[in-house]
C-alpha cells in the first residue's frame, strides 16, 4: 500500500488508472486446459471462440436431448438416476442388484470356479459346484463327459457299455448265477436240478460246473500265467519262431532255439548236440530209380533196377542187361521224393558177394545233386546179366 500511494502521488490519475488495470489483470486466472463450464469466469485475456476460451453450453432438456457426455460430475449417479451408485468397480467382478442401494461387485473368482448360488441361498458368488446336490445338475452326466448317463443305479448292479458312449446297468442276481453273454448282452445264467443250460458264446453250465467252447472264448485279455496243471504253459511270454517246445523244470514249457530248431521253409529239423536213438528210420515217399547205359541197355535183355527205402536210406538191387555196358557211364539214377537244400553225401556199401568183389577198374562211384544221386562205372565194365546189390545212406 505504501508503494501504491507513492505511485498515485507522483504520476497522477493516468498512473492510477494504469496501476489499477495492472492490478485487476493480475487478479484473473490464466485460461484453463479445457473449455469453461457454465458458472466459471472467463479470463479477460482470452478471445471468445478460441481454444480453451469457450463456454460449454447447458445440455438441452427434454426427451432425446443433446447430452453426449457428462463432465464435472463429482458424485456417482445413483440407482434411481440410472447409475451404479459407485465411483469405481473391481476388474472382472460381477455386479449384483442391491435394491435402491449401489450395485454389489462380487469376485472375481479363482481359476475354474463357477458363479453359483451357495447352499444357504442369497447372493450368488464364485465357488465349486456340489454335484451331490440334485439342484446343481439337471441331467445325467454323459459318458462323453466322464459320467454314466444314468440318473439312478440299483445297488450291486453291474455296469457295461451297451453301445457307443452308452452305459447300461445289469441288476444283481441271486447266489449261484453265472455272468455270461447272450446275443452279445451280459446276462445271468442259472441251472437247477442238474439240467444243462446253454447260453450261447460257448458257455454251458451243468449243475455247479460249466465248460467253455475254446473257439468262442477270447483269452487275450487274461492276465497272469496259466499253470501247466490247468492246461497252460506255465510261462507268460511267446516262444521264438521255429523253437521246439519241451518240458523244462517242474514241467513248465521251455525252449532252446539255438540247439533245437525246426526250419519250416526247408522242412528240416536242426539239432546241435548228440542225438541218441535205438533206431533211426527215414520217413516219406519212396524215391524213384531208372537204369542207364552203364547197366547194359540196348540188348535183348534189358537191365532192371529197384529201390527199397526212402530218401534217407535203403537198398538198391540191379540186374544188368546183355547190351553194351558202357565204360565210365551212369549205371542208374535215383531221384529223391523230396529234394534237399544242397547236394547231400551218399554212403553206399555192397550187399551181396558179387558186389563186394567189385574194386579198382570195375568199381562204381557216386555223383549226387540236390534232387538225385547216381552210380557211375569205372574203366572196366560190369558183368552182363549179373545181379548187384548196395545199401545206401544219405546225409546232408
Amino acid at each position: 500500500m505504501n508503494v501504491l500511494y507513492r505511485v498515485l502521488k507522483v504520476c497522477g490519475v493516468s498512473a492510477v488508472a494504469f496501476v489499477l488495470f495492472a492490478s485487476v489483470k493480475i487478479a484473473f486466472a490464466t485460461p484453463p486446459t479445457s473449455s469453461y463450464t457454465p458458472g466459471q469466469t472467463l479470463a479477460p485475456g482470452c478471445t471468445p471462440g478460441t481454444t480453451n476460451c469457450t463456454v460449454n453450453p447447458y445440455a438441452a432438456s427434454g426427451v432425446n436431448a443433446d447430452i453426449t457426455s457428462l463432465t464435472a460430475i463429482t458424485t456417482p449417479l445413483s440407482i434411481a438416476e440410472g447409475g451404479s451408485g459407485a465411483s469405481t468397480l473391481t476388474s472382472n467382478a460381477v455386479l449384483l442388484g442391491n435394491g435402491t442401494s449401489a450395485l454389489q461387485a462380487v469376485g472375481p473368482g479363482t481359476a475354474y470356479q463357477v458363479f453359483r448360488t451357495p447352499s444357504g441361498g442369497g447372493a450368488a458368488t464364485f465357488g465349486a459346484i456340489d454335484l451331490s446336490q440334485g439342484a446343481a445338475v439337471i441331467n445325467a452326466l454323459s459318458p462323453l463327459n466322464g459320467g454314466t448317463g444314468l440318473t439312478s443305479i440299483t445297488a450291486n448292479s453291474l455296469l457295461y457299455a451297451s453301445g457307443t458312449n452308452t452305459i447300461a446297468a445289469l441288476p444283481s442276481s441271486t447266489d449261484g448265477f453265472v455272468l455270461t453273454l447272450v446275443g452279445g448282452v451280459p446276462s445271468w445264467l442259472a441251472a437247477t436240478g442238474g439240467t444243462a443250460y446253454t447260453a450261447g458264446n460257448g458257455l454251458t453250465l451243468t449243475g455247479s460246473q460249466f465248460t467253455v467252447n475254446q473257439s468262442q472264448l477270447d483269452l487275450s485279455s487274461i492276465g497272469g500265467t496259466l499253470p501247466v496243471t490247468s492246461g497252460g504253459t506255465g510261462v507268460n511270454s511267446a516262444f521264438t519262431q521255429g523253437s521246439i517246445v519241451f518240458a523244462g523244470a517242474s514241467g513248465v514249457f521251455s525252449q532252446n532255439n539255438s540247439n533245437l530248431f525246426w526250419d519250416n521253409t526247408n522242412n528240416a529239423l536242426q539239432v546241435a548236440g548228440t542225438v541218441a536213438a535205438n533206431h533211426v528210420k527215414g520217413l516219406g515217399s519212396a524215391p524213384t530209380i531208372v537204369a542207364s547205359t552203364g547197366a547194359g541197355t540196348g540188348g535183348l535183355t534189358a537191365p532192371t533196377v529197384t529201390v527199397n527205402g526212402t530218401d534217407t536210406a535203403g537198398t538198391i538191387t540191379l540186374t544188368t542187361g546183355n547190351g553194351v555196358l558202357s565204360l565210365g557211364a551212369t549205371v542208374f539214377t535215383l531221384t529223391f521224393a523230396t529234394p534237399y537244400s544242397t547236394a547231400p553225401n551218399v554212403i553206399f556199401s555192397p550187399a551181396n558177394a558179387v558186389t563186394a568183389a567189385l574194386s579198382g577198374a570195375t568199381g562204381v562211384f557216386v555223383n549226387s545233386t540236390t534232387s538225385t544221386f547216381g552210380f557211375i562205372s569205372g574203366t572196366a565194365a560190369l558183368t552182363t546179366l549179373t545181379t548187384y546189390q548196395w545199401t545206401y545212406e544219405v546225409i546232408q
